[in-house]
């Protein structure tokens, strides 16, 4: 492992591949644009696709990246939300966490709809003990 990656935080575009080794990441954080909310104006982003299974296609390619990273120890935290459509919602979360499953039956995916002040505070100290966060 190169000691420039030690204990960084790294801003990348995660439709591209990693500038990283396999396994040497403990955490992933990330809060993907949702569905079809907002256009950031930036160039093939994510939650322009045509329709909800582009979408999910694409969350999926990422995950593949994250897991190729993400040390065999590590946690993968996503942040998704859902859309509606005709005053309904399109159970997008839920299509992507079945979609991660279905990719690789070898790792848990779990979904926790709401997760709490409390977990959210948790997660966060563990990640400072650990020198991962600031």
């Amino acid at each position: 492992m190169k000691e420039e990656w030690i204990n960084k935080i790294i801003n990348h575009d995660v439709t591209k591949k990693f500038p990283l080794p396999d396994e040497c990441i403990d955490v992933v954080i990330t809060s993907p644009p949702y569905f079809g909310l907002r256009n950031y104006g930036v160039e093939d982003q994510i939650g322009l696709e045509k329709n909800p299974q582009e979408y999910i296609d694409k969350i999926v390619g990422v995950g593949q990246e994250i897991k190729r990273v993400l040390k065999k120890s590590g946690s993968f935290y996503l942040n998704l939300g859902d859309t509606y459509k005709n005053k309904n919602l399109m159970g997008i979360p839920w299509r992507v966490t079945i979609a991660l499953q279905e990719d690789d039956g070898d790792d848990i995916y779990e979904m926790n709809k709401n997760l709490s002040k409390e977990n959210e505070k948790y997660v966060l100290s563990e990640l400072k003990k650990k020198g991962l966060i600031l």
